[in-house]
């Protein structure tokens, strides 16, 4: 399959699926919850002040950054709008949400001190090719 095409799927895929994805009826998406508490361990080893979240979906990681460290920014990038709105919707006042594709980050060089990718990275096909 094209990488394009793979896009167009995975945009369909995970707009029928924004709504419920952080829902106690997440299904499969569920098992993306197990892997937020290593990746908060990583981070309490780094210091960063601007954090992008890669693939961040409705951003269920940037609201556990966002309490925990209530004095950083945060910004979340999706390739599904219909995600972008659900994370838009929690009013996160230090995050900022952007509709843009991973493989071709809408961001100057250097912008982020730290990047995570919490649960999307196995969608990239044209980085897994």
């Amino acid at each position: 399959m094209k990488n394009e095409e793979y896009k167009k799927l995975s945009i369909k895929e995970f707009t029928k699926a924004a709504g419920r994805y952080e829902s106690s009826h997440a299904g499969i998406y569920e098992m993306c919850k197990k892997d937020y508490p290593d990746i908060l361990e990583e981070l309490e080893k780094e210091s960063f002040r601007d954090l992008l979240d890669a693939g961040c979906g409705p951003a269920p990681m940037i609201s556990l950054l966002a309490e925990k460290y209530p004095d950083r920014h945060y910004t979340g990038l999706d390739l599904t709008p219909a995600m972008i709105e659900q994370a838009k919707k929690k009013n996160i006042s230090n995050a900022t949400f952007v509709v843009g594709d991973c493989e071709n980050f809408p961001f100057e060089n250097d912008s982020f001190d730290a990047i995570i990718c919490s649960m999307s990275f196995h969608h990239y096909n044209g980085l897994i090719n």
